[in-house]
């Protein structure tokens, strides 16, 4: 288990430190928390590989996204997602995104990398389900 700042982990030095997703996907599914819909990224043995704990009613988000709304930065500017512990850095250097996620203070411990290509095509996939979900009635 790595664990690393920010600045350390965008870090091109630190890249080696990043596992390949092999079958990567994004899920929408209920959350047990609450009876809103939730996201995480999982990988093709059906395993999370990180998830965005804070954000409630996903797919009423999605609905009005398009590719490119998607979290992704880059090395100078990486997507980051950080509240109450838990955090995110997402950017693309060339053609691989790297995923860092942390559960619990600034330091990050689960290390990922997908093929650019796949990570756009999760989310358009998502987008897709999430846009052929029921809108909810007022």
């Amino acid at each position: 288990m790595f664990e690393l700042s920010i600045e350390e982990v965008v870090a091109e030095s630190n890249l080696e430190l990043f596992t390949r997703v092999d079958g990567f996907k994004i899920e929408l599914f209920q959350s047990s928390s609450s009876s809103s819909t939730a996201l995480r990224f999982t990988d093709d043995q059906g395993q999370e590989i990180a998830s965005f704990p804070w954000w409630d009613d996903v797919d009423q988000d999605l609905r009005r996204w398009t590719v490119e709304n998607i979290p992704l930065g880059n090395t100078l500017q990486p997507y980051t997602d950080l509240d109450q512990g838990w955090g995110i850095l997402i950017w693309r250097r060339e053609d691989r995104v790297y995923l860092a996620e942390c559960n619990g203070g600034q330091l990050f411990h689960s290390l990922r990398w997908v093929m650019a290509d796949e990570y756009t095509n999760a989310w358009t996939d998502a987008l897709a389900r999430a846009r052929r979900t029921a809108e909810p009635t007022a």
